[in-house]
C-alpha cells in the first residue's frame, strides 16, 4: 500500500495555490518581502538566495543594482518569490523594461538557515553543482552600472530592506560590505518617512516560510 510522504502539503492547499508563473530573485528594495508584497500582493515568499560572482551597487541612477564580477567572493543575498503572470506584468511596467531594466533570468543558490537563524551551506555535488540551484527572473541595469549616489526617496526602502534582510536571515557582515558605503551616515535620515504598506508579510509567523516541497521541485527543474 502507497503510503503519502510525511512531509507532503495537505492537496487541499496544493490545489489552493494560485497559477505562479515564474519564481523571482528580489535584490535591492525588493528584497523586503513587505515591499513585494506591495507591489505583488497574493506573491509567495520562498526564502533566501544567492547569486555569486555579482556585487550589489547604488548605481549612477541612485538606485539599486548588480553588476557582474566574475569574483566568486562577491555574492549578491536576494528574496525569492513565486509571482503569477500578473504580478510579472506589474513588475516589467514598473521596471520599465527595454528603457530601464533587463528581464533575466540567472542562476541563484537557495540557502537554508539553521535554528539559530544563521546560514548553512549547502555542500557540492559530484557533478560540480551546489545543491539548491534554481533558475529565478530578476531585472537589471545593463547602461547605468557605475556606482552613485543613493535617491533621497529611495533611502527609507533600503532602510527597510536591510532590516527585513536580517530578519530573514541575510548575514549583517554582506549589508556592511556592499550597502552601507551608500547610506547615510545620519542614521535618522530615511526613518522618519511614514510608508504605507497595501498588505504585509507577518514575518515571524510560521507559514510565511512555507512553500510546498512539489513546487520547489518543479522550479529545480526549470
Amino acid at each position: 500500500m502507497e503510503t503519502k510522504p510525511t512531509n507532503a502539503p495537505p492537496a487541499e492547499e496544493t490545489s489552493n495555490l494560485p497559477p505562479f508563473s515564474c519564481l523571482y530573485f528580489g535584490f535591492a528594495s525588493n528584497l523586503s518581502p513587505r515591499t513585494l508584497q506591495q507591489r505583488c500582493p497574493g506573491s509567495l515568499y520562498v526564502g533566501l538566495a544567492v547569486l555569486e560572482g555579482w556585487k550589489f551597487i547604488i548605481a549612477e541612477s541612485g538606485f539599486g543594482n548588480i553588476v557582474p564580477t566574475g569574483d566568486r567572493d562577491d555574492v549578491v543575498y536576494g528574496t525569492l518569490h513565486f509571482l503569477t503572470a500578473q504580478h510579472e506584468a506589474a513588475l516589467d511596467k514598473s521596471e520599465e523594461i527595454d528603457w530601464w531594466h533587463v528581464k533575466r533570468k540567472l542562476r541563484v543558490r537557495r540557502i537554508e538557515l539553521d535554528s539559530q537563524g544563521k546560514v548553512v551551506e549547502p555542500a557540492a555535488t559530484g557533478g560540480g553543482e551546489q545543491h539548491g540551484e534554481v533558475e529565478a527572473t530578476t531585472y537589471v541595469d545593463v547602461e547605468r552600472t557605475t556606482p552613485g549616489i543613493m535617491s533621497k526617496e529611495y533611502i527609507v526602502f533600503i532602510r527597510k530592506a536591510v532590516e527585513d534582510g536580517l530578519r530573514c536571515g541575510v548575514p549583517r557582515a554582506y549589508f556592511d560590505r556592499y550597502w552601507k558605503q551608500y547610506l547615510p551616515e545620519d542614521e535618522t535620515v530615511g526613518r522618519e518617512e511614514k510608508i504605507v504598506m497595501l498588505r504585509t508579510i507577518q514575518m515571524d509567523k510560521e507559514n510565511t516560510k512555507y512553500v510546498p516541497n512539489d513546487v520547489l521541485k518543479l522550479a529545480a527543474k526549470q
